[in-house]
């Protein structure tokens, strides 16, 4: 008996983390790990400033936890393409919820070079306010959509300082040079203790 009172008790906390996101207007993670949520946002908040090996040891932490978790294999960074699309493999083998299925054939869409559009819009218009979904949609994307898609989020959170980080390297590549340095200003402004700004500009 007790143990299937502990499996209801684990069902109803990894549903109540679920709703807990998705009330604040977030994508929620499947997992059958109570923490998936919590770890997988500072997770992306690190990878999104290229704190890299802090991003990445904070999503095998998840996944020591929950092997089966598909977003954490989706979100590990890594400079090989063979083992990004590796890790992206297994995170679709994975049970992975309607809209991170649509994340994840974005991803890949990108990947292919092909239109993320019918995946990414309707998933950013579904959750206006989580700034760090459109943050991996914005570096999932082609340059001009990625840059329409950063305008749009300083517009709203100014202070969202890796939005200033990928526009400076978008504008740096249309060779609009003064909006790119003014970015990567607002990024040092904002983020004064880390050594990511200053590598930028």
């Amino acid at each position: 008996m007790k143990p299937i009172r502990l499996l209801l008790y684990l069902i109803m906390m990894c549903l109540s983390l679920s709703v807990l996101a998705q009330s604040k207007g977030q994508l929620a993670f499947t997992s059958s790990s109570p923490n998936a949520n919590k770890l997988l946002r500072s997770a992306w908040v690190d990878l999104a400033d290229f704190r890299i090996p802090e991003g990445n040891n904070t999503l095998q932490q998840l996944l020591k936890e929950d092997p089966d978790c598909g977003m954490a294999y989706a979100s590990l960074f890594t400079l090989s393409n063979e083992e990004r699309q590796e890790n992206l493999r297994k995170a679709k083998s994975l049970k992975l919820s309607t809209d991170e299925k649509m994340l994840l054939e974005g991803i890949m869409a990108r990947l292919d070079s092909r239109s993320t559009q019918e995946f990414f819009a309707p998933l950013m218009k579904k959750y206006p306010s989580d700034d760090y979904l459109h943050l991996v949609i914005m570096f999932n994307s082609a340059p001009d959509a990625a840059l329409q898609i950063g305008e749009t989020i300083i517009k709203k959170k100014t202070k969202l300082a890796p939005a200033h980080n990928m526009l400076g390297y978008l504008y740096m590549a249309r060779d609009e040079m003064a909006k790119a340095e003014a970015h990567f200003d607002k990024y040092i402004a904002l983020r004064p203790d880390l050594a990511n700004p200053y590598d930028s500009k």
